[in-house]
C-alpha cells in the first residue's frame, strides 16, 4: 500500500534506559523504529543521574535513523510526539545545572533514592496536601530538598 506523505507522523519514547523513535502512518502502521542507549551514571548506591545533552543527542539520532529507514523525506513527517519519564533536570539561567561531581550529568533519575530522608519529612508534615498519598523519593519535591541542604550553591542557581 502506498504511503502519502499526509499520512506520517513521528513517536519519541525518552524511557530510563534509552530513546525508540518510530515513523507511523495515521492509521497506526509502523514503518520503521530506531532505539538509542542512554548513559546512565551511578557514582553511588541509590543515585542515578543521566545528561540532558546524551538525551537530546540520543532523539536526534533515532529520529534520524527511523526516518532514514522508512525512505521517506523529513518534509513528509505531519507531525511529532513526545513522551518521556519524569526526572529532575536543574536549569540555571540558559543552561542546565550539574547536580553531580561529573559536571556532564545534569538530570537525577526518577529511580534515584538520595531523598528519602527528605521524602520522610515532607510525609510527616501531615499537611492536607500530602495527606491522601506518600510522597516518595522518586518525586521532585524530596529531590528538591535535598538539592537544597547538599548542593546549596546550585540550588541557589537555579532559576524559579
Amino acid at each position: 500500500q502506498t504511503v502519502t506523505p499526509s499520512e506520517l507522523f513521528v513517536g519519541v519514547d525518552v524511557g530510563t534506559g534509552s530513546v525508540r523513535s518510530a515513523v507511523v502512518t495515521n492509521d497506526g502502521r509502523v514503518l520503521s523504529t530506531a532505539v538509542r542507549e542512554i548513559i546512565t551514571h551511578q557514582p553511588q548506591k541509590n543515585f542515578y543521574e543521566q545528561s540532558s545533552s546524551n538525551i537530546w543527542k540520543c532523539v536526534c539520532a533515532s529520529i534520524k535513523e527511523s526516518v532514514s529507514q522508512a525512505k521517506v523525506s523529513e518534509s513528509h513527517i505531519k507531525g511529532i510526539a513526545f513522551d518521556a519519564t519524569c526526572s529532575l533536570v536543574i536549569v540555571g539561567s540558559s543552561e542546565p545545572l550539574s547536580v553531580a561531581d561529573d559536571v556532564s550529568f545534569d538530570i537525577v533519575l526518577w529511580m534515584d533514592h538520595r531523598a528519602v530522608s527528605e521524602a520522610g519529612f515532607i510525609n510527616q508534615t501531615g499537611h492536607e496536601v500530602v495527606s491522601a498519598f506518600a510522597v516518595s523519593p522518586e518525586m521532585e519535591l524530596p529531590k528538591l530538598l535535598w538539592l537544597k541542604a547538599n548542593r546549596p550553591s546550585i540550588f541557589n542557581s537555579a532559576s524559579h
